[in-house]
């Protein structure tokens, strides 16, 4: 089932982005350097091989890494944490005290000094969290908001009346996603300081119009992302918009914070 909204919480200073409805599939697709390796910090199965040095698990080979990802986007929700890295041989250059940083990682979810290591040549960190949460380190934060406009015209096109079926919604084909453009970077860049307070994007009463623009409320959530979709307490921060007779996004900020669905 297509979940009706997404939470995002972006922390700009050590480039990681707590998350829900976002997707590793999406991740997956927005990468511009694809992962060669993965060093599986944390795991509830026995994936990948033992390797001597770190006594982590690895997944070698860029075509084994896809399968991987793609096994775990097909999942209700990833069970696996993990790093990237390029070389073998680096990997095998890492210190103890580097490699109980990465068990540090993995165990309490934060990074001691940097999530960023150098003999790693790591471009992502990857922590499934508890409900229903992923935080993702990225070293390039501008693919967040590439994947970020993905999934917004996508639960949009979910809104289409003929996406959905007697049995459920019916995934959509490339030749819908060419109709409506992704939102441009110089919207999401409009939208990027709000994204460091917590906010929804709520799909829930959006519907679908050919005639007029479609808006997307943002709600501020901070770290109350329950309360918020139970609707305890809501605060309009702005609205995201689309227009299909025009075929532009658009951004407005609601200056005065008014009360939503109160």
């Amino acid at each position: 089932m297509i979940e009706n909204y997404i939470y995002i919480l972006v922390d700009e200073v050590s480039n990681h982005v707590l998350s829900r409805g976002l997707g590793l599939a999406y991740l997956q697709r927005s990468m511009k350097k694809k992962p060669q390796n993965l060093l599986i910090l944390s795991c509830q199965k026995d994936y990948g091989q033992a390797d001597d040095h770190t006594h982590f698990k690895l997944i070698r080979g860029e075509r084994s890494v896809q399968d991987f990802l793609s096994g775990q986007s097909r999942l209700a929700f990833p069970d696996t944490k993990w790093v990237d890295y390029y070389s073998q041989e680096l990997l095998h250059q890492l210190t103890p005290g580097e490699i109980a940083e990465l068990l540090y990682l993995g165990h309490v979810n934060r990074h001691l000094h940097s999530p960023f290591f150098y003999k790693l040549q790591n471009n992502y960190v990857f922590l499934p969290m508890a409900n229903g949460i992923l935080k993702t380190y990225y070293r390039d934060v501008k693919e967040f908001y590439f994947q970020l406009a993905n999934v917004i015209r996508d639960k949009l096109l979910a809104q289409r009346p003929e996406r959905r079926s007697l049995f459920g919604w019916r995934s959509h084909n490339p030749g819908e996603e060419a109709k409506v453009p992704l939102p441009p970077m110089a919207v999401m860049q409009e939208i990027r300081p709000l994204l460091t307070e917590g906010v929804i994007f709520d799909f829930s009463q959006l519907t679908w119009r050919e005639d007029q623009a479609m808006a997307i409320p943002l709600l501020l959530a901070e770290d109350q992302v329950d309360d918020i979709l139970q609707r305890k307490q809501t605060v309009l921060l702005a609205k995201l918009s689309y227009s299909m007779k025009d075929k532009k996004w658009a951004f407005e900020r609601i200056a005065d914070a008014n009360l939503f669905g109160g």
